[in-house]
């Protein structure tokens, strides 16, 4: 049966890992998503590496292999994930960018 949605995002802090853990009924539920042909992306204000050494710390890097993206820093950064590996890491937010709020900033 159509759940009527293609893609399932999720907050990592106070979401997915809080309480110093990541529940293993998380792993299951994106295990069951990305088995039934969704794309399943985590979204966090942190950065890239704090996601990855946080599934680490806790034993749960399996789920990487049901994640197909990671959108990091706010969505300024979005990495691509294949079998558990970021394959790609798309830069939303320039040097240049960041330089020019930088001088914005009072």
């Amino acid at each position: 049966m159509d759940a009527g949605y293609d893609i399932v995002l999720s907050d990592f802090d106070g979401t997915i890992y809080h309480d110093g853990k990541i529940d293993p009924e998380v792993v299951e539920s994106f295990r069951r998503e990305h088995e039934e042909g969704r794309r399943v992306g985590i979204v966090t204000g942190a950065g890239v590496e704090h996601v990855l050494d946080t599934l680490e710390e806790t034993g749960t890097t399996e789920m990487l292999q049901y994640v197909d993206f990671i959108a990091t820093q706010s969505a300024a950064e979005f990495h691509i994930l294949d079998d558990g590996e970021v394959t790609e890491s798309i830069y939303l937010v320039t040097d240049e960018v960041r330089d020019l709020v930088a001088e914005l900033r009072p």
